[in-house]
């Protein structure tokens, strides 16, 4: 994953100066790297290894711990919030910050008296100065980071929209969802089952705005998130085309494959080969190509 210049420069300072840094029961900081912080970012992922686990917490550009290392998970900002999940057994809430405190089950765990620890998962946001700014909640899954300012999370094994400040945008009423894109997400109403590459939601796929109103009704059999105004939408799960913001069939279902729209163009199948399309549907490179993958 490419980083700008400065982002390595201080990735470089910070293993240097940090090589020695040790707490109780951790190892040194390590920078996090399978994320790349937005280049506006105040803040930074970190993490500590204690008893071999990681716990993850924030710096800043200086390297100054601004969220101590107490997380189970400290996803990069986006839109100025960030979503993270903590051990309510372990981490409590107190002026906006997290602090170490255990809980009497925790306690007996590290004294021996129990055989597993407790483990009571709970997650919320924090701003780019490290408050937290929404109440506490319990999620079967959070995806991690927002998109449109608004983060996907899992309750109860419903899917569902969440506001930084902890209020619902859309509560968890859907078995499948993704995320915002253009002020559009994609919902799925239907049951669940076993599917081509894992699990296959039946029913019918619309959208979304954030609103939180239904803003294109389920009609189609899947669909893809909008990207530079369009969407791909199957009615029958084999012939794809693609729709406008407002629900406009604007290119026909014709194609076995599609991709989103990136800069003006899209790769697109057919029984003929694969080619790129303009978003009028016009080809602009043939069909009888090995493309888009």
């Amino acid at each position: 994953m490419a980083l700008s210049i400065p982002i390595k420069q201080f990735i470089i300072a910070f293993a240097c100066a940090c090589a020695g840094c040790r707490g109780p029961g951790s190892q040194y900081f390590e920078w996090t790297p399978h994320v790349t912080p937005p280049a506006d970012s105040l803040l930074f992922p970190v993490f500590v290894r204690k008893d071999g686990w990681p716990q993850h917490g924030y710096i800043d550009s200086s390297g100054k711990i601004i969220v101590e290392p107490l997380l189970w998970s400290a996803p990069p900002f986006s839109d100025g919030y960030a979503l993270v999940t903590f051990d309510a057994e372990e981490v409590r809430i107190s002026n906006g910050t997290f602090e170490y405190h255990p809980s009497p089950a925790v306690l007996d765990y590290q004294q021996g008296h129990r055989s597993s620890p407790p483990v009571d998962r709970q997650q919320c946001f924090i701003d780019a100065y490290g408050k937290v700014t929404s109440p506490p909640f319990k999620v079967d899954s959070g995806m991690g980071s927002l998109s449109d300012g608004i983060a996907l999370v899992v309750q109860g094994g419903a899917c569902g929209y969440i506001r930084p400040d902890g209020s619902w945008l859309v509560r968890p009423s859907f078995p499948a969802a993704g995320y915002f894109s253009e002020g559009r997400a994609l919902v799925r109403s239907g049951g669940i089952d076993m599917g081509r590459g894992g699990i296959l939601f039946p029913g019918k796929v619309g959208y979304v705005d954030k609103t939180g109103h239904m803003i294109i009704g389920a009609q189609f059999d899947d669909a893809r998130n909008f990207h530079e105004g369009l969407a791909a939408v199957t009615l029958d799960g084999k012939k794809w085309g693609y729709i406008d913001r407002f629900s406009k069939m604007v290119i026909a279902p014709q194609f076995t494959d599609v991709h989103d729209f990136h800069e003006g163009l899209s790769s697109v199948s057919t029984a003929s080969g694969s080619g790129y399309i303009d978003p009028a549907g016009k080809w602009i490179i043939p069909p009888k190509y090995d493309l888009g993958e």
